[in-house]
Order: structure tokens, then sequence, then C-alpha cells
């Protein structure tokens, strides 16, 4: 793994996506003030209707959904009048990426860009490769930081505008646009390099985030979608009225589709490094070429040496001459990833079901079982995650808790070993044991009845239909892997429920 244990580093956890290729687009040119006009407009309505109040209903926030997506189609249709999009890029966009990270201190040893069959672009080993080896260092001057994009021309939005000052991703995917639009960069290999658009669920249709349907998943998509439609909006009039340098370079080239762009190649590249400045000591950051490796369940080998003020990547384990040079991303389930990397890892060990649990204000024993709760130190409200384990000990005080008369509520609050009640082998009563697992076993066949389609048709149909889109094989992939945590559990309350 490599220096993990000297105390000047610090682990770094890849944020890492799947690829894809821009289209080139040389020649801006600026709206008339007819189009601007009706631009404006179309701005104003999505504001409005981005705000609209009763999203909470999952109907109502996909009816809003599908008003916001007319409005976006409409305004990319005006905006690509501006034909600002990314040159596209080859082989030769790696060739210079390559020579301009050597050329300003980065060190590659070992590795070389190459594409792999369902994951893009990826880390390929030129020879054989032994866990430890030293991979690639990056020093901070080729990162693009939000340090970097307080003290550019975003200066003065940043510290005299609300949500800049408090969004540093927002900041961080404005200097890329910045520099993306600017005549002469010094990150301009490196932006040449970057994919023109993501499988994030900002670039799903309607239909596609509709195969989410069931999911934990599908409410936050919508959210997410929204959101960024919303600072849209908000940073199109923002520019349009401000004369600051960034205002004067973004407000003709400001578009959704750039937006959306920048935005997913911050979400699913950026990472924390270290700072010295203690009011602020971590910053995020795009890591170029290091960023090009892709995820599989291994320990994290990115370290950040603070000493020579560069990341460090040693290899997670043995790779072959010619495979794919992997690394990690962490314990994070595939709703984690899927929201914020755009892809689903049908192997990930630390997948999980997120399940929404909490003690209700009509309950007559709701405070009693919230100080209970607050007592062993478990919330009262809150998502708890299923993995296709044991029930972790938090989930399952809370299912004891919850399922509790006010007699046991009362004893348990007195009882010294209360803390037994998150483990496994707790001598609680067996009346709240069997009342658990049958609460439990409900609502789990309640999440399973809520998806559209069953496991063994999301099966058949990822077998049979070849010709699906990248984003809707994601969508399908993601609930099946629900649908198979969810079952494994089922049969394990089921198990506990015979004994």
């Amino acid at each position: 793994m490599g220096r993990k244990g000297q105390n000047k580093q610090q682990k770094l956890k890849p944020s890492i996506h799947c690829n894809g290729l821009p289209k080139a687009g040389e020649g801006n040119l600026k709206l008339s003030p007819l189009r601007k006009n009706d631009l404006n407009k179309l701005v104003d309505k999505l504001l409005k209707v981005t705000s609209t109040l009763g999203a909470n209903n999952l109907n109502r926030s996909y009816e809003i959904h599908l008003e916001m997506d007319k409005l976006l189609h409409k305004i990319m249709s005006i905006e690509e009048e501006i034909n600002v999009d990314l040159p596209a890029r080859d082989e030769s966009s790696f060739e210079n990426l390559t020579s301009w990270m050597i050329n300003n201190g980065a060190k590659i040893e070992g590795v070389e860009l190459a594409q792999f069959e369902d994951y893009g672009y990826g880390l390929k080993a030129i020879n054989e490769v032994k866990e430890g080896d030293f991979m690639i260092s990056v020093p901070r001057k080729l990162m693009m930081t939000t340090d970097l994009a307080r003290k550019s021309e975003l200066e003065y939005l940043v510290k005299n505008d609300t949500l800049l000052k408090h969004m540093p991703n927002i900041i961080l995917a404005l200097f890329l646009l910045l520099e993306k639009n600017k005549s002469t960069s010094f990150w301009e290999s490196y932006i040449k390099a970057l994919p023109s658009s993501y499988p994030t669920v900002m670039y799903f249709t309607p239909q596609q985030l509709e195969a989410l349907k069931g999911s934990p998943v599908y409410e936050s998509a919508l959210k997410q979608c929204r959101s960024i439609a919303r600072q849209y909006g908000y940073l199109h009039d923002l520019f349009q009225k401000s004369t600051d340098p960034a205002s004067d370079i973004l407000r003709d080239v400001f578009t959704y589709k750039q937006y959306r762009w920048a935005v997913s190649t911050v979400m699913t590249r950026q990472n924390l490094i270290p700072t010295t400045q203690p009011e602020n000591p971590m910053i995020l950051a795009l890591i170029p070429y290091w960023d090009m490796g892709n995820h599989d369940n291994a320990k994290l080998t990115t370290d950040y040496n603070i000493e020579v003020d560069q990341s460090e990547y040693y290899s997670c384990r043995d790779f072959t001459a010619g495979s794919q040079v992997f690394m990690s991303y962490g314990a994070r389930p595939n709703s984690d990833v899927f929201l914020h990397n755009g892809f689903v890892h049908m192997n990930n060990m630390h997948d999980g079901v997120r399940l929404r649990l909490g003690v209700s204000k009509s309950d007559p024993l709701v405070e009693a079982r919230k100080a209970l709760l607050s007592e062993i130190a478990v919330p009262h409200s809150s998502e708890f995650l299923l993995t296709p384990g044991p029930v972790e000990g938090k989930l399952l005080a809370f299912l004891r808790v919850f399922n509790m008369d006010k007699d046991q509520l009362e004893d348990w609050k007195k009882n010294p070993s209360r803390f037994d009640l998150l483990h496994p082998q707790c001598a609680v009563d067996t009346s709240i044991e069997k009342r658990m697992w049958q609460f439990l076993g409900t609502r789990i066949k309640l999440l399973l009845a809520a998806y559209p389609t069953s496991l063994e048709e999301d099966e058949k149909l990822l077998l049979t239909k070849k010709e699906m889109t990248p984003c809707l094989k994601l969508a399908v992939l993601l609930r099946l892997s629900e649908k198979r945590i969810l079952t494994k559990v089922l049969a394990y309350v089921e198990d506990h429920l015979k004994q």
C-alpha cells in the first residue's frame, strides 16, 4: 500500500467516472437581443418551476421534473446557437495530457491510459505490477482547487454571493468553466482530455429516470436534477446582471449543457486534499491523470504527502501486464456511487439498501422511545443501511426499541446493560424479537412490492435487451442490485422467525 503509516500523509478516496467523448466546437457566437430575451423568459419560468412547493410527494415531484425537462430542452435549443462544446478528444489528447503532466513535475510509472470494455478509459499496466508498487504522483500545482478558484476571476463573486460562499463544489465547477472558456489555460491539456458527457442523472431522460421507480434513489435523483437546474437558472441571472471579471467571461457562453458538464465533472472526480490553513484544513481538488483510475473492491492506496505537497498512488494489489489497474473509492454503497459517480458496481462488497425509519410523532410512546434511543446514541429518525449480512447494530437497536411496550421501555431505560441492544446476542424479551423481525420483514416486502418489475424480470431484461442505452442500463443494474440485497435480507429475517 505504501507510506500509509507516515504521519505527514493523509488518505484520499478517489471519485472516478465513466468516460465519454466530447464534440468539437470553435468560434463562439453571441445570441441576438431577441433570442437572449426569449432565453431569459424561459430561465425565469425554470426558476419558478424548480421552486414549486409540494415536491415532497414523489408523483408531484416527477410532474415538476417533466415541466422542468420541457423548459430545459427549449433552453438548450436556444443555447445551441452559442456553440461552446468541448473539442473532441482522441488518442492525441491523452498523449498531450501525459506530456503536460510529466513536464510539470508529475511522475507516472508502469501505467498508461487505455480503453476498456464497459469502463471507458482507465489505467493499463505496461508491465507486471506488484501490490504497493509506486504508480502516480501529482504535485499540487497541477491540480484545479477551490483555493485557486477563490484567487481567480471568481474572487469577487465568491466573497459576495450568498450561494457561492457556502458551496465549494459550485465554485470548482465554475472555475473549470472559466478555464475552459479562456483562450489559453494552464490546464488546457487536462480539460481537453475530459469527457463531454457523463452517465450522471442530469443526463437521464424522464423515461430513464422512471426506471428508478421503487428505488430509494429515485427521490434523490429527482432532487439532484432539480437542484442543478435551479443552480443553472440562478447563475444565468447572476452573470447577466453582474459586471465582475468572472461574469464578463461567462456571461455570453454560460449554458445549461456547459454547467451540467462542469457539475458532473466535479461531482465524479472531486477529492479532498489537505491545506496548511487551520480555518480550512481540507479543500476540493480535481487531480489530473490520477482521476482516470476506475474502481474495484480494494484497499485505499492513495496518500497525500504533505512534505512534498503531492498526491501519491500505489498499486492496491498485483496486476498482470496489459490488465486494467484499479483503485478503491472507499466503502460506499451503489446508491452513492450511482448518484455521485454515474456507475453501478455489481460486486460491491460495501453495498446496501437505505431504509428510512423514524418514531412517529403520533406514537403514544414517542418520548419514551426517543429517550431510550438517545441513551444508546441511536437516532430516532434516520436512514439505515440494509446489508446482505447480519443487521447493523444501530438498526438492530432501533428496531428493538421501536417494538417495545411501555413497561419494556422503562425497564431498558434503567438497565445498565442497555447498550447491549446494539448487539445480536442481546438478552431481549422474545416477544420484542418476534415483533422486530416481523416488522422488518413487512417493510422489506413493501420495498420489493414498490418496484414495477421483479428481480427475475430485471435479470432477463439485461440478458435479452442488448441495445439498452447506458443510462437505462445503469438504472436497471441499480434496482437489480437493490432487489438482490433485499431478497437476501428477507431470507435472513425469515430464518430468525423460524427459530
